[in-house]
């Protein structure tokens, strides 16, 4: 008669994880073990090489260790990053709910990053020495190689003048640093510190985890610059949309998203029909960065069932928080009916329209401002009656001619309600005609899809009513905006005529029928019932524009960092714009019709 396979039998047989719970090895209940090995003997031996597998995960996670969904989704987005940025600062924003693993990830990557090759520099930073000790150098410890981790609770490896690893659970790594055999050293720091202690050498990896203030980010980077490095942050959204997850988020994308089984959306009669959906990942508006969500459920050695029945009946913002890590965006925006899932174009319909582009009705919108650059915009609106911001200038990623493609960014978060000026605000030094090839550029490029089509021919172009009256002072008189760009001459390069006819946006702060602007762009957000068309979208490539609708509160006044891309759109939603089919808005010639 075989033995019972018990705990004991199995820690007496020196293979005491063989039946441990695992998200890769299945676990063979007793009446699978008994069919596939008639012979107990096979199956211990089975049993055996599935507690080794075990074994090696738990005694050497840096190089056995399994990864989550979330793992693989976070290195997927630093090698998407390195691709963007082969040279620079690359910085991933990972938020989680409870326990989904985000901590894990970024002490394993800061630990391959010092074992990889040697002489590295890494720092960890966390909202105090004790939290740092408890949380962040026990992930740290855990991660280091087993042959150069020191035996023993206080007992340290100490070789020459190069390594020094002491730790002990309750105090951590002596004096909160250690340094590897291969030279690699990392030091613990705390935000209760001054954010001068940031000055030092350069650094390959660091990991803010937890309440990083905005400006310890901000200054952290230029620590990285010689190295070529990486920043990870590491956040639960249990605070909500602080200054620094606003610095990624504001004006990002999602470019990856999951239904979330914990918010289900129900008909009139309480019925599930759909689930509502989180982002994974986000593609944000300075090239740099990036942002992935690791939700809880994703973590196999979480509790989520037990997390799932305790949110039971809580509010969808505690959900969100500890379930998935998403942070709302800040109160005070005016444009709530703004939706990211609903109201931005992703690359596939994007590229759909572009083929498309001789059969739109196309609107510019020009935004000059003393001292600074224009803010420009190019609408489209379909046959169906469907406005799309398809083109917006400056905009990120695009490559000016004799500026780059890295100034593009109008607006970046902090600094005040409604952010702070980016680099594409102070003036390029372009005169009228410098903006006509900019313009011409950009119509060009609207079109390059659509075969046999040079440019898209604009029905309107709309420019701010008081820059477009204001007097320009000349050697012959005054002249305004308007009238300098309708009496520009020939390009001297190309012959082409660089003369551009402006419309005076109309300069009223209400609808045709009365309602406020903002209300009436609120209301044309909503989509009609039973319309399956979505009224108003943006072209996921508008960054500036989406950060502000996103974001945008008016209380910075005329002098706000987004009121530019704000007012543009203003424009052309006062314009009145209608689908005019091309039949129409072609010039047809004369038609023999005989004697």
């Amino acid at each position: 008669m075989t033995e019972p396979i018990t705990a004991n039998l199995l820690a007496r047989l020196g293979i005491p994880h063989a039946m441990d719970p695992h998200p890769v090895l299945a676990l063979p209940t007793d009446e699978e073990l008994a069919a596939l090995f008639p012979d107990q003997r096979e199956a211990f031996e089975f049993l055996r090489r599935r507690h080794e597998h075990i074994e090696r995960q738990m005694h050497d996670p840096l190089r056995h260790g399994w990864e989550s969904p979330g793992f693989l989704r976070a290195r997927q987005a630093l090698e998407d990053l390195r691709r963007d940025v082969p040279r620079g600062v690359i910085m991933l924003l990972i938020q989680g709910g409870n326990r989904p693993g985000k901590s894990e990830f970024c002490a394993k990557k800061v630990m391959e990053t010092l074992t990889t090759a040697g002489k590295r520099g890494a720092w960890c930073f966390q909202q105090s020495e004790k939290i740092s000790r408890e949380t962040q150098q026990r992930y740290m410890y855990r991660y280091l190689p087993p042959e150069w981790r020191p035996q023993g609770e206080s007992r340290g490896l100490k070789r020459g003048g190069i390594t020094n690893v002491r730790y002990s659970l309750a105090t951590g790594f002596s004096n909160n640093t250690f340094a590897l055999p291969n030279a690699s050293t990392c030091d613990f720091k705390f935000y209760e510190s001054d954010v001068t202690s940031l000055q030092g050498s350069a650094q390959d990896i660091i990991w803010f985890d937890e309440l990083v203030p905005a400006a310890w980010v901000e200054d952290a980077q230029f620590r990285l610059i010689d190295r070529n490095g990486m920043m990870l942050v590491s956040f639960t959204a249990l605070d909500g949309y602080s200054d620094t997850v606003a610095s990624f988020l504001d004006g990002a994308v999602r470019v990856q998203e999951m239904k979330a089984p914990l918010l289900p959306i129900r008909d009139e009669t309480g019925n599930v029909v759909d689930y509502e959906t989180v982002p994974l990942v986000m593609s944000c508006v300075e090239q740099k960065k990036r942002v992935i969500f690791m939700p809880t459920s994703e973590n196999f050695y979480s509790s989520y069932d037990v997390m799932a029945s305790t949110l039971a009946g809580a509010s969808r913002d505690v959900i969100l928080t500890r379930a998935y890590g998403v942070a709302e965006k800040k109160k005070g925006a005016k444009f709530t009916n703004w939706d990211d899932a609903l109201h931005i174009m992703h690359e596939e319909a994007r590229q759909k329209m572009l083929a498309a582009a001789g059969d739109l009705t196309w609107y510019h919108i020009y935004d000059p401002a003393g001292g600074r650059n224009p803010f420009m915009q190019w609408w489209a609106v379909t046959a169906l009656g469907q406005w799309v911001l398809m083109r917006e200038w400056p905009q990120p990623g695009d490559y000016i001619p004799g500026i780059g493609a890295e100034k593009g960014v109008w607006a970046l978060s902090g600094g005040s309600a409604d952010g702070k000026a980016g680099p594409a605000q102070p003036s390029y030094k372009f005169g009228p005609a410098d903006f006509s090839r900019e313009i011409y550029r950009v119509e060009v490029d609207l079109a390059a899809m659509v075969p046999g089509l040079k440019k898209i021919e604009p029905e309107s172009r709309y420019m701010d009513s008081r820059a477009a009256q204001a007097p320009n002072a000349t050697a012959s008189g005054s002249i305004t905006l308007v009238e300098l760009f309708a009496e520009l001459g020939k390009d001297e390069e190309t012959g082409r005529d660089l003369a551009l006819d402006f419309e005076k946006a109309s300069g009223r702060q209400a609808a045709g029928d009365g309602t406020n602007w903002i209300d009436f762009i609120q209301a044309k957000l909503v989509p009609d019932k039973g319309n399956p068309i979505t009224p108003v979208m943006v072209a996921h490539t508008c960054r500036n524009t989406i950060f502000a609708l996103q974001t945008w509160t008016g209380e910075d006044g005329p002098k706000g960092a987004t009121k530019d891309p704000v007012d543009c759109t203003k424009y052309f939603f006062l314009s009145d714009p209608q689908y005019i089919p091309p039949v129409e808005r072609t010039p047809q010639p004369p038609r023999w019709s005989g004697y």
